[in-house]
């Protein structure tokens, strides 16, 4: 036989897309496997919204007549909060883990039940998986105000509206906008953190630049989403629809996360009640 018959054949495109296929199936199982995925997934929703200071946001209340220096100033402590909120939210999550501990090390020693097997660290993640909760359940119900004011506001069609000091809309609308969508940023940073710990956490160690991958692609298919939305739904005039669309799937989120919460809750005080 001649060392051109023994040569293997190339592999041809069909078999190529065959196993990246494989590949992403595997990451998928993979992804779906761990306890984590609800909090990665939620995670990754909330960038269908148009309840943040987007361009489409920022585009829409222009439009409404209110001027570039107040929508430019808002936008400006927008992003200070969200820079605050990557500042002290690592903070308040230590602070409440610290105490918890203190508390659950107070209870068993009043109980006689410490001993040398139990005294070993374990991945106790309540306190994260409550201040996640806490910060979605934030941002839906600060989101609501937001959106109810959304609906108030009308688009004018004189484009010289978009002037640099004075502004054509409704006045006693502003403050309560911008106080409920900063309340809302504030939310959404105490639950990206601690999602995105809780992902560190309970993602198994030797599976988890996969699971990073495909965590990676449902946000970027959300995103993407929302940049095919945002461009269909282009008018102004649809902009108070898809900000409700938007409460409406911050809302799923927030009940699938809860779910997820309740469950954990569940399963650490059957663990309890057997030993």
């Amino acid at each position: 036989m001649s060392t051109t018959q023994m040569a293997p054949r190339p592999r041809s495109l069909l078999h190529r897309a065959g196993l990246a296929t494989h590949a992403q199936t595997s990451g998928l199982q993979v992804y779906f496997s761990s306890v984590a995925w609800i909090p990665s997934i939620t995670r990754a929703l909330l960038h269908l919204t148009v309840l943040a200071y987007s361009t489409s946001f920022i585009t829409y209340l222009l439009d409404s007549g209110y001027s570039v220096t107040l929508v430019t100033f808002a936008s400006s402590t927008g992003s200070a909060m969200d820079l605050g909120g990557t500042v002290l939210a690592p903070s308040i999550v230590h602070f409440f883990s610290a105490r918890r501990r203190a508390q659950s090390e107070k209870t068993r020693a009043s109980m006689h039940e410490v001993d040398a097997s139990r005294s070993r660290p374990t991945k106790d993640t309540s306190t994260l998986e409550r201040l996640g909760l806490i910060g979605i359940s934030w941002q839906f119900f600060s989101l609501i105000p937001v959106t109810a004011i959304l609906f108030q506001l009308r688009p004018i069609s004189n484009a010289s509206h978009a002037v640099l000091w004075t502004h054509h809309g409704p006045v006693p609308l502003v403050m309560p906008l911008f106080a409920f969508l900063l309340l809302s940023r504030m939310g959404y940073w105490a639950f990206d953190l601690t999602s995105a710990e809780l992902t560190q956490v309970l993602a198994p160690a030797g599976t988890r630049a996969v699971y990073g991958g495909v965590e990676e692609a449902f946000r970027s298919l959300f995103q993407l989403s929302y940049w095919i939305l945002t461009t269909v739904f282009g008018n102004p005039h649809y902009f108070q629809w898809l900000a409700l669309g938007s409460l409406g799937s911050v809302g799923v989120a927030a009940l699938a996360y809860a779910f997820w919460v309740m469950d954990r809750e569940g399963e650490r005080t059957f663990g309890e009640d057997l030993e």
